[in-house]
């Protein structure tokens, strides 16, 4: 009889590791190089066309200065004429335009 309550007990240990496991999944990390590149690259269009885009970004750290925009751990930098200074970091909805000879970021 102990046998089988240490059983039972051991089961209801295994199933509530189970639950809190499955229930604190981690959700992936985005890959925010990736996206600083995508920015950049985004960036680069917009000055070349003269035109604008809207795009969602997600970011951790991506300095925006007067000579461009740089993410300093993923090596990733566009130098182009920038309006505004920030730091962008989350998710961001940015409109990129160009006008002028300068790039323009801002949230919509």
């Amino acid at each position: 009889m102990v046998e089988v309550e240490r059983l039972l007990l051991y089961l209801v240990v295994a199933a509530a590791v189970l639950a809190a496991l499955s229930a604190a999944r981690l959700r992936q990390q985005p890959d925010y190089c990736s996206e600083a590149e995508r920015l950049a690259a985004a960036v680069l269009a917009v000055y070349q066309s003269r035109g604008w885009v809207v795009d969602t970004f997600t970011l951790d750290r991506v300095v925006v200065n007067s000579t461009g925009l740089y993410h300093p751990g993923c090596k990733v930098a566009a130098r182009l004429p920038v309006a505004n200074s920030t730091i962008l970091m989350g998710k961001n909805r940015l409109m990129l335009s160009a006008s002028g000879g300068k790039v323009y970021i801002f949230n919509p």
